[in-house]
């Protein structure tokens, strides 16, 4: 059995990682919303706020092995030529994963069929992500 203290701070860690990605997912709630009160289609407020969070929070599940590969590959400590290209791969990596989830989780949320293939919409959204 863990000690308490480890429990704690197992519990601070992800409290504060999904209080953090809110923020971002709350930001983007409010600005999809407005953005769509003038359209044919407004959103409810709930919707844009799902629509949201379903798009940032991958990066909850994301955010420990982010943490993880900066923890193990220091740019700081270990030799730049070795860490770098493993950064830079790594990046690449961990953000078409979270494309895959957000677009995953967007795409359940959204009412009627979508306009394209998933994998079309990925690499669209891919495309226009890296671009």
């Amino acid at each position: 059995m863990q000690p308490v203290t480890v429990l704690i701070r197992r519990w601070r860690f992800w409290a504060l990682v999904l209080g953090l990605w809110a923020i971002p997912s709350l930001i983007g709630a409010l600005v999809y919303y407005l953005r769509m009160v003038p359209s044919e289609e407004p959103v409810t407020w709930r919707f844009a706020m799902l629509y949201q969070f379903a798009a940032w929070y991958p990066w909850v599940a994301l955010t420990p092995l982010v943490l993880a590969m900066g923890r193990r590959f220091s740019l700081e400590r270990s030799r730049p030529w070795v860490a770098l290209p493993l950064h830079l791969t790594a990046a690449l990596a961990i953000g078409a994963t979270h494309l895959v989830l957000a677009l995953a989780g967007m795409r359940a949320l959204a009412p009627g069929p979508p306009p394209l293939p998933f994998w079309a919409g990925y690499a669209e959204w891919m495309v226009a992500t890296i671009l």
